[in-house]
């Protein structure tokens, strides 16, 4: 085995002494990790400004060159690595806190703590999947869903626990893919890993969304198959490649991705013809296996909704729309602008009346008559979209133009670099992985209408390991090149199977407490509504508090303001949509007295009410009865539902 030798010059500079044992224990990073999100979490917010939140990605930037530097300049292996880990966790625990605690409005969040858009509807999909054990989607995924059900039953209902657990394993994750990066490609190589990374998770930080789930299980397998790729071991191949499959089920994406790694073990096995046909047959078999289990599991789970990727039909027909105003063949009046996801609805207005499996196959019959139509529609649509891949998307979710173009150019970089390599028949397995990886990325964009930056989250590793690798080549300092796997050490491969584990018993938890998690109270009455509601997670509103009606109007004046004026970095993120501000400015207009406000579920039929309102001064997180003032839907505990009390806020 090779002995690893620091770099002669930076050895020479500056007196640099590898330790034999200098290496950072993975589960003394996970400890670390930790601590610094926990801590940061529950008091970094205050460290900062107001409307830091929408700052965030100078926020990061700084945090990046100031660990990087500390990094590059310590003359220890184990500090540099503890530095990546801290940074991990100070990053994610900023993200987590801003978010909350500045009631800020993000892709996903309103107010910090109200779900919006397809977050909503993954959240209310969950709550009604735990109280009466089915429910529809047309979506599908149905495994995030699993996923958000057992995890607002862990939590009973709070829903800032939840995304702030799922926030942790992501920053735990990162951490541990970053000590991978690092020793595989040096120490300023995970530092840009980390951080492509982070940008990638801000957007979805604190959203009940597919990304994060996704983005886990994505790193985690990213973690095994670079593993695999420097001292093959098919078991751990298979493994990766499970979890690969996993992750394009709770975020569907690049899914020739799974091709590219097949192909990609032709490579490593070119010289063994039996070993290479078995694990291409297993492979071959967990994708069938998976499928059919998902498909199993939707029908079971979701009965009603016409399968795991019911609206991918929508997407598709979106590629064909493109293709027909390049080619000129339809006027741009006649196509939504921002949503054109859903114009096969619009052509076809009669898709609305049709709903589950009856409305799928409607879509697909409609998607395969356009084909055969108009195939070259389909064929132009894609083209752009690759296009706009590269020029517009690739990179989206990083804010700040000079890094997202250096970015860009390592990556651009990256990828001549390692298709030289496969077109010269180097014997660098990693980069073949890079290779095929990326163009099993580009190949499935035609697929993901709008190529946004978000529907590759389970491969996003891939996009960001290019300037990784690209880094290596300019300088590898602390690369442990030494020829040995980058996980085989039994305590980091055991560290990635309970993340792995943890996060499958998670919907397994989810799916076998279905409709069991509320008891029903009959105090209400027989017109009355039964609620359950986490006091917990809530915002203190109306007079005398931080969020008066007043108040809460100049909130949302400054930031339209900012906007105005493009003081917010986070552009992409922060977009004005009028109901997540005058929705809950409205009803704080009618408060007298403060009040919390947050959501609430029907312990019957697992609706949601997203502005429950509750009295500060008596309540607790339980089941009680809805009441109605004014335009106010009110919570009163069971324990204080007596005539007296439900007349105060009145009664339905």
């Amino acid at each position: 085995m090779k002995k690893f030798v620091p770099d002669p010059i930076y050895q020479s500079k500056n007196k640099f002494v590898v330790q034999k044992k200098s290496d950072l224990p993975v589960f003394s990073a996970f400890i670390l990790v930790s601590v610094v999100f926990f801590c940061v979490s529950l008091w970094g917010s205050s460290l900062f400004w107001p409307y830091a939140y929408y700052s965030h990605p100078l926020i990061n930037t700084l945090l990046f060159v100031f660990i990087t530097i500390i990094s590059l300049i310590c003359n220890s292996q184990r500090i540099a690595y503890l530095t990546l880990v801290i940074y991990v966790g100070v990053a994610y625990g900023i993200a987590d806190s801003l978010l909350i605690d500045q009631n800020a409005t993000s892709r996903w969040v309103s107010w910090g703590i109200f779900q919006i858009h397809d977050a909503s509807d993954f959240l209310d999909r969950a709550a009604q999947f735990l109280i009466t054990g089915t429910f529809e989607t047309h979506r599908g995924r149905v495994l995030n869903i699993l996923t958000y059900a057992a995890l607002l039953d862990l939590s009973d209902f709070n829903t800032v626990a939840v995304t702030q657990v799922l926030t942790y394993v992501g920053a735990i994750t990162t951490a541990l893919t970053t000590l991978i990066v690092s020793k595989k490609w040096g120490v300023l190589g995970g530092a840009v890993f980390a951080y492509i990374i982070l940008e990638f998770a801000n957007g979805h930080i604190g959203g009940f969304s597919s990304e994060m789930p996704g983005l886990i299980f994505g790193l985690l397998a990213f973690c095994l198959l670079l593993s695999s790729s420097e001292k093959w071991s098919g078991l751990i191949f298979l493994f990766g490649f499970l979890i690969l499959c996993i992750s394009l089920l709770i975020r569907v994406g690049a899914v020739f991705i799974l091709a590219a790694t097949i192909f990609w073990t032709w490579h490593v096995l070119r010289k063994k013809t039996s070993q290479k046909w078995l694990i291409t047959l297993i492979s071959l078999s967990i994708i069938a296996g998976l499928l059919v289990w998902d498909s199993k599991l939707t029908n079971t789970v979701a009965p009603t909704s016409g399968g795991s990727f019911a609206n991918a039909y929508d997407s598709w027909y979106a590629i064909h729309v493109e293709g027909q105003l390049l080619l000129n063949q339809r006027d741009e009046t006649s196509v939504m602008p921002q949503a054109r996801w859903v114009q096969i609805y619009r052509d076809n207005p009669g898709l609305r009346d049709l709903h589950g499996t009856e409305g799928v196959d409607a879509k697909r019959n409609i998607l395969i008559e356009t084909f055969f139509q108009s195939p070259l529609t389909f064929f132009v649509g894609g083209a752009q979209r690759i296009g706009l891949y590269f020029s517009k998307f690739i990179f989206a979710f990083v804010e700040i133009g000079l890094v997202k173009g250096l970015l860009a150019l390592l990556t651009f970089f990256g990828i001549w670099r390692c298709w030289k390599e496969v077109l010269s028949r180097g014997k660098d397995a990693t980069d073949y992985l890079l290779a095929f990886g990326i163009l099993a990325i580009v190949l499935s964009i035609p697929f993901l209408y709008g190529a946004e930056s978000r529907a590759i989250g389970s491969t996003v590793g891939f996009i960001a390991g290019l300037p990784a690798a690209t880094l290596s080549t300019f300088k590898k300092k602390y690369a442990e090149d030494t020829g040995k796997n980058v996980c085989s050490s039994l305590k980091t491969l055991m560290s990635i199977s309970s993340v792995v584990l943890l996060m499958m018993f998670i919907p397994t938890y989810g799916y076998l407490n279905a409709g069991t998690r509320l008891t029903k109270n009959d105090f209400c009455g027989a017109d009355g509504q039964r609620v359950h509601m986490n006091t917990e997670a809530t915002l203190l509103v109306g007079p005398g508090s931080k969020k008066s009606f007043e108040k809460l109007e100049r909130y949302r004046d400054k930031l339209l303001e900012m906007r105005a004026d493009n003081v917010i970095l986070r552009k992409t993120s922060f977009k004005v949509y009028d109901y997540q501000f005058n929705d809950l400015i409205a009803r704080v207009k009618h408060l007298k007295e403060p009040a919390l406000v947050g959501y609430g579920v029907d312990v019957d039929s697992g609706e949601l009410f997203p502005y429950l309102f509750a009295d500060p001064n008596n309540a607790i997180s339980a089941t009680g009865c809805l009441s109605s003032s004014t335009e106010l839907m009110w919570f009163v505990p069971t324990h204080n539902s007596d005539e007296t009390t439900l007349n105060k806020y009145g009664s339905n």
